[in-house]
């Protein structure tokens, strides 16, 4: 799903959201030295994890709701592999909400990343 999209898919939650946070992982080269990355799941636990983290945000933050994508396979650098978007009725919580969701995330899903 693209960002454009993420964003109309929260903002269409309620008419009371006036702010949706982004943050997009991108594949960085790393001065040239690394030509991507590859990206793998076991998928039914990865969407547990999502499911989890999605719901923990909204009861933990005055939020309405967060999107979070994972993308797999083999990516180059300048290419967006992660996406979690946040709505909130003001920016300060849905910055702290995607923060909280980016290292949630990292720390407790299941994907595995290989340098090329």
């Amino acid at each position: 799903m693209s960002v454009d999209r993420l964003v109309e898919k929260l903002n269409a939650i309620s008419p009371d959201v006036g702010a949706v946070v982004v943050f997009t992982g991108i594949v960085r080269s790393e001065g040239g030295k690394l030509k991507g990355l590859e990206y793998e799941t076991y998928t039914k636990m990865l969407e547990k994890v999502v499911d989890d983290l999605k719901g923990e945000a909204v009861r933990r933050f005055p939020v309405f709701g967060v999107e979070i994508e994972q993308k797999l396979g083999t990516f180059e650098p300048g290419e967006v592999t992660f996406v979690v978007a946040v709505a909130g009725r003001h920016r300060q919580e849905a910055f702290e909400a995607c923060r909280w969701v980016v290292d949630e995330f990292k720390r407790r899903a299941p994907v595995w990343k290989k340098e090329l």
